[in-house]
């Protein structure tokens, strides 16, 4: 999986908590519909309630599925709230199973975690774990800034006691469905004002000055992500590109293809290393998980 180097540098820097997990919609697998299956329950319904079927060649490509229902119904909140509806009705896993990625990720003593994820998975596992949790999210809209202050304005330094779980593309709360990026639309403005943002420093930012310097001088762990998803290249693209990370730091990417790919995952593999410096891991997210709260625990880091 990793070279007993990588397995030390990797440890330490989380003993040091200058590591940053960044968990996308695998960590939530088997728990949570991923993004063609809530893809689907949404079609269905809107067809249901509409008589109208979709033309859409792919109806399991959320971002094209969620465009279309707001086109249709004028309306870019139902896909939202319905997608809240959807993720609020799953089950909490089992954090204290082998392996659980948020259970895992709660255990270490880090101060930042990043999510692409709209549950608030991560954040109750750091609260099972009796740590002082804040959540936050990207607030990309002008409304989001005028609903409610971050905890970063008000001076919040997060530490492994006091971690943060930072929201990147929103939560699945009715309150703040409009911080959900899910359409194409939805995509293009959040990047386009995450741009303009990463340009200035004034004090109200989208990535507040904290989960810059995480992005910038800290090791990532990316959980969660498919070499194949374009999202997931425009998300780094977006991050990485803008933000010059200080210096060569250990970076990688947990993801199990399989042996479907076959020739493309060297290419993805080589891809990513050339352009992102990020190490590819071949691993199930459970099993990578599991191996390295075992390494963490040997190191008297976790019990």
């Amino acid at each position: 999986m990793l070279s007993s180097a990588q397995w030390d540098t990797l440890v330490e820097k989380i003993q040091r908590g200058a590591c940053t997990p960044f968990l996308g919609a695998g960590a939530a697998a088997g728990v949570i519909p991923l993004g063609g299956a809530l893809a689907g329950n949404l079609l269905s319904e809107h067809e249901r309630r509409t008589g109208a079927l979709c033309p859409l060649p792919d109806r399991t490509n959320l971002q094209s599925v969620t465009e279309y229902i707001a086109v249709k119904r004028q309306d870019t909140a139902w896909a939202k709230l319905k997608i809240a509806d959807m993720i609020g009705a799953c089950p909490r896993p089992n954090f204290r199973e082998r392996g659980e990625p948020h259970g895992v990720m709660a255990r270490l003593p880090l101060p930042i975690y990043l999510t692409t994820n709209y549950d608030d998975f991560l954040f109750q596992a750091l609260r099972a774990e009796n740590k002082d949790a804040q959540r936050e999210f990207s607030r990309w809209t002008p409304n989001l800034i005028q609903k409610r202050k971050s905890c970063f304005d008000e001076g919040f330094e997060p530490s492994p006691a006091a971690p943060v779980v930072f929201h990147l593309h929103g939560v699945a709360e009715d309150e703040f469905h409009e911080s959900i990026v899910v359409s194409e639309d939805d995509y293009v403005d959040f990047l386009v004002t995450l741009s303009k943002d990463l340009a200035r420093t004034s004090r109200r930012q989208i990535l507040p000055s904290a989960i810059r310097s995480a992005i910038t001088s800290t090791s990532l762990l990316f959980i969660g992500y498919s070499l194949r998803d374009i999202n997931f290249r425009v998300l780094l693209r977006g991050l990485l590109g803008s933000l010059q990370p200080n210096g060569r730091q250990l970076s990688l990417t947990v993801q199990y293809e399989g042996e479907t790919l076959g020739e493309m995952k060297t290419y993805l593999t080589e891809y990513f290393a050339y352009t992102f410096a990020l190490n590819f891991v071949d691993a199930p997210a459970a099993n990578f998980c599991g191996e390295l709260e075992d390494h963490c625990r040997a190191a008297g880091i976790v019990r």
